[in-house]
């Protein structure tokens, strides 16, 4: 994890990695949310603040107006009656140097602590793809038919997606005719927009062609964790299946909340706005870069057939 995370708060003025932590990385880390979520699990040796040469505090001086220079000299004062650290270093069981370790005591219970799993969930990790299934040994009745949706980042934040009830359809083959096996499917209606800092998505389901907005739990997984990659907020889907898993309008292959019919990306990223865009009329308006970015996402987490 601190691998990770310290290449993302390695970014140099130059744009260059340099692999030094300067302040100013650190401060411009802390000022995104989800960054800062993470530096706060860490256990970071560093000098204690109760110890080291006064000297370090004059390095300060040049900085002070020469206004304040007699407030500044009177907070040396205070400082120095704090600087304990040299009176119990080596004895009572202390270090015997003023380099210690520091933890947040709030923050670090949440890397051995878990939310308790009631339901089924799944857990979408960017850095592989893997998509992980738990079913809780026990669920209670009011809660089987409730799914939630974890999407782990690079640098192993987890980021809580959202929770949705499914409804249960029989399976159905080709004309929609059942088949064995049950499929459970989530209604995209109800799926909400997420952000925490740059991990986020913009979703709509767009029901202006045909009433099929009933996806799979386990494709709806793959799709979380292609948008969330990706961070469009402008993203369109035209629908997947119907409340029974049938593939209707005039399609015979969204079957069972499986396939599914997604906007072309526009460059202007007025995708949830317009109706469909058709490429073989106006290709000037689709964004190629996004579109190619976002079906390398979905051919990650699943996707392998993708049609145009």
């Amino acid at each position: 994890m601190f691998n990770k995370l310290y290449d993302i708060i390695d970014q140099a003025e130059s744009g260059k990695k340099d692999g030094h932590l300067s302040p100013h990385e650190i401060r411009k880390a802390l000022a995104k949310r989800w960054l800062a979520q993470a530096i706060s699990r860490l256990i970071v040796e560093h000098e204690s603040e109760w110890s080291g040469p006064m000297s370090k505090w004059d390095e300060i001086d040049r900085h002070i107006p020469q206004s304040r220079k007699g407030d500044w000299n009177q907070e040396k004062k205070r400082i120095s009656t704090l600087n304990w650290w040299d009176s119990v270093k080596g004895g009572h069981e202390f270090p015997r140097t003023s380099s210690v370790h520091h933890l947040h005591p709030v923050a670090i219970v949440s890397n051995f602590v878990a939310r308790a799993l009631d339901c089924v969930t799944y857990k979408i990790y960017q850095q592989s793809g893997l998509i992980e299934i738990i079913t809780p040994k026990h669920i209670n009745s009011n809660r089987r038919n409730r799914v939630r949706y974890v999407y782990i980042d690079n640098i192993g934040a987890e980021h809580d997606i959202g929770e949705y009830t499914f409804t249960s359809a029989s399976r159905v083959g080709p004309g929609n005719r059942a088949i064995n096996g049950t499929s459970h499917l989530v209604d995209l209606r109800n799926i909400a927009n997420y952000a925490n800092g740059d991990v986020k998505f913009g979703f709509q389901y767009d029901e202006r062609l045909t009433l099929r907005p009933y996806i799979g739990t386990m494709p709806l997984a793959s799709l979380l964790g292609a948008m969330l990659d990706v961070g469009y907020e402008d993203i369109s889907c035209n629908g997947f299946s119907d409340a029974l898993g049938h593939s209707i309008g005039g399609s015979s292959s969204h079957r069972n909340g499986i396939n599914g019919d997604f906007k072309y990306l526009r460059s202007d990223e007025s995708t949830q706005t317009q109706p469909s865009l058709h490429i073989n009329t106006q290709p000037e308006l689709m964004d190629e870069t996004r579109q190619n970015t976002f079906n390398d996402a979905l051919y990650k987490y699943g996707w392998h057939g993708l049609l145009s």
